[in-house]
C-alpha cells in the first residue's frame, strides 16, 4: 500500500466524528448505540502552503493516482498511523513558483 509522506502546513487541526444508529421513540425518547467497531473517525482539512512546483507535482500526483478511492496509508504529525482516502483538493498558485495544496483526508477502515 502507498504511503503519504509529505508534512502539512501549521496550523495543524482535525475534526472526530462517533458514528451513532439512533431510533427515536415518542415523547421525545431517543436510543442510541454504536453504528460499528469502529466509532471515531477522524477528518484531517490539510494545506500544504508555498510549495515549489516539485512538490506540488509530486503530491497531485499522489492523489491523482488514488482518484479518491484508493486508500494510502498516512501519519499525521502527532498521532498515529492510519488509513486514509482523499476525494477532493485544490491547489493554488500563489506567487511565481509557489502552489498551495488543500485537502481533506478522512479515515476509512479496511484490513
Amino acid at each position: 500500500m502507498a504511503s503519504f509522506t509529505a508534512l502539512p502546513s501549521y496550523p495543524f487541526e482535525f475534526d472526530e466524528m462517533a458514528r451513532v444508529r439512533a431510533t427515536k421513540f415518542g415523547d421525545g425518547y431517543e436510543q442510541r448505540t454504536d453504528e460499528d467497531i469502529n466509532v471515531l473517525v477522524l477528518n484531517y482539512p490539510l494545506t500544504f502552503a508555498n510549495r515549489s512546483e516539485s512538490e506540488k507535482d509530486d503530491i497531485l500526483a499522489f492523489l491523482r493516482a488514488r482518484r479518491g478511492k484508493e486508500s494510502f496509508d498516512w501519519t499525521p504529525p502527532d498521532g498515529e498511523a492510519g488509513k486514509y482516502v482523499c476525494r477532493r483538493w485544490k491547489c493554488t498558485r500563489v506567487a511565481a513558483g509557489a502552489y498551495t495544496i488543500t485537502c481533506a483526508f478522512e479515515q476509512i477502515f479496511e484490513p
